[in-house]
């Protein structure tokens, strides 16, 4: 009901609200389905994985608020979760957040700086540069696609 007026109402900055809501509403239900499930992770970074994974379109997120999340040192934390996931806490997070670019730009509902800015970039040149080194296009090139 919210995420409808929200929509409705068409008041300045709608479409990230209406975004953030319909995302809550995602993640809510994602936990509903995972309860109980075995963890993904050594159990010390569980809250410090599910907190970048609730936040990680926050612009100003950084590897050290992360592990504090876990009551771990940054050194300790990125030791851990490399071991876990392969990469760095920081390639994740870049991973997360153009992977949702993707999903942004598919809409076609936004431009490409609404885009880098919905997905925690305060720089929409180094979004475009990221995205490409993950994808091996421009952002452009698949905007122009939809």
């Amino acid at each position: 009901e919210e995420l409808l007026a929200c929509w409705q109402k068409k008041e300045r900055g709608y479409k990230y609200k209406s975004s953030a809501l319909l995302y809550g509403i995602l993640a809510d239900m994602y936990a509903e389905n995972t309860e109980g499930e075995q963890p993904l992770c050594n159990e010390k970074i569980q809250k410090s994985v599910r907190y970048l994974l609730d936040n990680f379109t926050k612009e100003d997120v950084t590897t050290a608020e992360i592990a504090e999340r876990s009551y771990v040192s940054e050194v300790y934390f990125r030791k851990l979760f490399k071991k876990d996931f392969g990469i760095t806490p920081k390639q994740y997070l870049v991973n997360l957040r153009i992977k949702h670019a993707e999903k942004l730009i598919g809409t076609g509902y936004y431009s490409l700086q609404e885009v880098a800015f919905a997905c925690g970039f305060n720089d929409s040149n180094y979004f475009s540069y990221r995205f490409k080194k993950v994808y091996g296009v421009s952002p452009i090139s698949i905007k122009n696609k939809k």
